[in-house]
C-alpha cells in the first residue's frame, strides 16, 4: 500500500484515479463510505463499489460482449438448417421425376415402393 503522494513521487503518474480499501471488520461498509465521502469536497463524484458489485458489473459487461456471439450462433444454425432443407428438397425433386418416369413406363405401386426402399428411403 502506498499514499498518493508517494506514488506520484515514485512514478510521476498523476492520472491514477482508483483505489482499493479493505475493511478489517471493526468499521461497517456504510460508516466507511460516509467517512471517505466526508473527506472529499465533491463527494458525489466518487463511485464506491463493494467487491460483489464490481463482480456483478463485470459479469454484465461480459454477457453484453458475448451477446453478439449468441446472435451469430443463431444465424449459423438458421443458415445450416436452410441448407439442409434445400438439399433434401432438391433430392426429393430429383427422385420425384425419376419415380414419375418409372410410373410412366408401367411400374405398379408395389414395385415403386420396393424401388423406394431399395434406395434407402422408407
Amino acid at each position: 500500500m502506498i499514499t498518493r503522494r508517494a506514488y506520484i513521487d515514485a512514478t510521476g503518474d498523476r492520472t491514477a484515479n482508483e483505489g482499493a480499501i479493505w475493511l478489517d471488520g471493526r468499521v461497517g461498509m456504510s460508516n466507511a463510505e460516509a467517512s471517505i465521502r466526508a473527506s472529499f469536497a465533491r463527494a458525489d463524484s466518487i463511485e464506491i463499489l463493494t467487491s460483489g458489485a464490481v463482480r456483478e458489473r463485470s459479469l454484465q459487461i461480459f454477457d453484453r460482449a458475448f451477446a453478439i456471439t449468441y446472435a451469430l450462433e443463431a444465424i449459423a444454425v438458421i443458415i445450416g438448417l436452410t441448407g439442409v432443407s434445400f438439399a433434401a428438397g432438391s433430392t426429393a425433386l430429383a427422385r420425384r421425376g425419376e419415380f414419375g418416369m418409372l410410373r410412366h413406363i408401367g411400374c405398379d405401386a408395389a414395385r415403386l415402393s420396393a424401388c423406394w426402399r431399395a434406395r434407402g428411403f422408407s
